[in-house]
């Protein structure tokens, strides 16, 4: 990002360069912890990819990844009983690398403190430079049942499950699931928004993160 000095408004220009990045893990993540794993090796991994480019690293690197989470609730039957159900739930994880040097990028000017803590900071592998890292969830919703019986029994990744019940092509690269679930009021994209900013966070509060 670039400070744009032209208005009052802090407002800042971008240069945004998209990366193929491996995640890691399986190609369907099930849990927080696999999820989340994935989201940072895919940061991580295009902060590399970045430096190969332009022999110096860029000011933000995002991974993102979608993963699934099962969950048991109750099933209130007042003919048969309650019963527990095993349920799918779709989620996503986002996680952003920095170099210390891009710590105070994003502070923002009503953002005085009179605490002074430290960002969390992580080690790149024998990379002495430090990093500076944020991380978010995304909402969770519960998915239909044929699509979690193709994903739990059928062992099939949650996008092609999404195309052979909605009878779409590639939907993981569209409007997502959440798209076709929604009819459109949100997207795959404006799913993802809400924690890509609050993943921010550490940047937009430096002192206190």
């Amino acid at each position: 990002p670039t400070p744009n000095n032209n208005n009052n408004n802090n407002n800042i220009s971008l240069t945004i360069t998209s990366h193929n990045t491996e995640s890691g893990v399986s190609d369907q993540p099930f849990g927080d912890a696999e999820t989340k794993r994935g989201a940072i090796n895919r940061a991580r991994c295009a902060m590399q990819m970045q430096m190969q480019m332009t022999n110096q690293e860029c000011d933000f690197a995002v991974g993102l990844e979608g993963g699934c989470e099962k969950k048991q609730i109750l099933n209130k039957n007042p003919n048969n009983g309650d019963k527990k159900q095993e349920t799918l739930w779709c989620m996503a994880w986002m996680a952003i690398i920095s170099p210390v040097k891009s710590k105070y990028l994003l502070r923002h000017p009503d953002a005085n403190v009179s605490i002074s803590n430290t960002v969390s900071r992580g080690r790149d592998g024998d990379d002495e430079q430090e990093w500076i890292w944020g991380y978010a969830k995304t909402a969770s919703f519960q998915l239909p049942l044929p699509i979690s019986t193709l994903v739990l029994q059928d062992h099939l990744e949650l996008g092609d499950a999404d195309d052979r019940v909605f009878q779409r092509v590639n939907s993981k690269q569209g409007s997502g699931t959440v798209g076709v679930l929604t009819h459109g009021l949100i997207d795959r994209s404006g799913y993802y928004t809400h924690a890509i900013l609050l993943a921010l966070c550490p940047w937009l509060w430096p002192d206190l993160y």
